[in-house]
């Protein structure tokens, strides 16, 4: 990593609840003793990547450069409702990132907590996307299926069952830490709270297994364990 990592999220609710970029700078910070990342974030509840596309928020954004990275996370369902558009409009905002010379990265989500047989398709449609784009993924949704086989009674979601509370966004900002400097996070601070502090409901115990899950989920999609 440079000095200072820059990254520019676009996404939705499943990035901004929580704050996931700003638990990913703590996670670094802690890593580094210093700060070492940077992130923006654009988006709404619900958005498409298609829907930031024809905003033009996004593309004015990134068209600002400065960017090492632009992250993509496209609305939960569409990967596999709507996969044209789907690949459509990441193209064309990759596209504009690497013109701004920046990299583009793409968020893979989660299934929800009752749609047990979603993830495959979730990680088929970012897996084939993300070949083709030449762009690595974060597989957040794979590190959600490691700890679903033993939660050891964390619960990491909100009240409708597919949002993250504040354990199921560190996990994803674990596994984003664990792309980002491909070493695990295991060790490192769990005070990254929104709203100060430690993560909430989570013992120090709990916090080392949601670390050790971010970190075998990036391991497994890193080294082509998970088929797509």
């Amino acid at each position: 990593m440079s000095d200072l990592t820059k990254i520019l999220f676009i996404g939705n609710s499943y990035t901004f609840c929580n704050d996931l970029p700003k638990m990913l700078e703590g996670l670094v910070a802690d890593a580094l003793g210093r700060t070492g990342l940077a992130t923006q974030f654009t988006g709404v509840g619900g958005w498409t990547f298609e829907q930031h596309w024809k905003d033009g928020k996004a593309r004015a954004l990134i068209g600002q450069g400065g960017w090492d990275y632009v992250v993509l996370q496209e609305q939960t369902r569409r990967p596999y409702e709507d996969t044209p558009k789907f690949r459509e409009y990441a193209t064309l905002l990759s596209e504009a990132a690497g013109k701004a010379g920046a990299r583009t990265v793409l968020y893979l989500t989660w299934r929800t907590e009752w749609e047990t047989d979603f993830q495959a398709k979730l990680n088929k449609a970012y897996g084939e996307l993300g070949r083709d784009l030449k762009a690595p993924v974060v597989p957040s949704g794979v590190a959600f299926e490691i700890f679903h086989a033993d939660r050891k009674g964390i619960d990491p979601f909100g009240d409708d069952r597919r949002h993250p509370n504040e354990a199921g966004s560190y996990l994803s900002a674990c596994t984003f830490y664990a792309w980002l400097r491909n070493e695990s996070p295991e060790g490192r601070t769990a005070r990254v709270s929104p709203r100060g502090g430690e993560i909430a409901g989570c013992s120090p115990e709990q916090v080392r297994h949601l670390q050790s899950c971010a970190w075998q989920g990036w391991c497994a999609w890193r080294d082509g364990k998970i088929a797509i």
